[in-house]
C-alpha cells in the first residue's frame, strides 16, 4: 500500500538563504546608522545642528571696512567646537571674488553666535554661504 501525502507544504530551497541575506543587510544598515549617529563624522564635517539664521553686508561707520555679519544657531543639546562659517563673495557680474570666514571656538548648546567676516574686496555685491563646519 502506498502512503498518502500528509498535506504539509515544503518551502522553496531559495527562501532561507534570501531571508538570511535580507536580515544581514537590515542589521548592517541599522549598525551604520547607529555608528554614524553616536560617533559623528569626524573633524570639519558639515553639520545640520548649526544653521545660519540671517546674514548681510555691513559697513563699519568709522573705518569703512565691510563685513558679512549674521547669526548662527546651535540647535544641538551639546556644545559645538571650532565652528567655521564661510561665504563665497561675488561681484555685480556674478564673478567669484573669493571667500571670507569667521571662526568661533565654542557655541553653547542651544546657543547663538554673532559672526563678523571681513570683506577685503569692496566690489563684493553678493555673499553666498558655504556649509558650516565644526570639529
Amino acid at each position: 500500500m502506498e502512503a498518502v501525502g500528509t498535506g504539509a507544504k515544503t518551502r522553496p530551497k531559495w527562501l532561507l538563504p534570501v531571508a538570511i541575506s535580507v536580515g544581514v543587510l537590515v542589521i548592517l544598515g541599522v549598525a551604520a546608522v547607529l555608528i554614524s549617529k553616536f560617533l559623528g563624522k569626524g573633524g570639519n564635517a558639515p553639520t545640520a545642528d548649526l544653521t545660519i539664521v540671517d546674514y548681510r553686508f555691513q559697513t563699519q561707520a568709522d573705518t569703512g571696512v565691510i563685513y558679512v555679519v549674521g547669526t548662527v544657531t546651535n540647535h544641538a543639546a551639546a556644545q559645538a567646537f571650532n565652528v567655521k562659517v564661510q561665504f563665497e563673495l561675488f561681484d555685480q557680474g556674478n564673478n567669484k571674488l573669493g571667500v571670507t570666514q569667521d571662526i568661533k571656538d565654542v557655541i553653547e548648546a542651544r546657543g547663538t553666535w554673532k559672526f563678523k567676516a571681513i570683506v577685503t574686496d569692496k566690489t563684493s555685491e553678493d555673499a553666498r554661504p558655504l556649509p558650516i563646519t565644526k570639529d
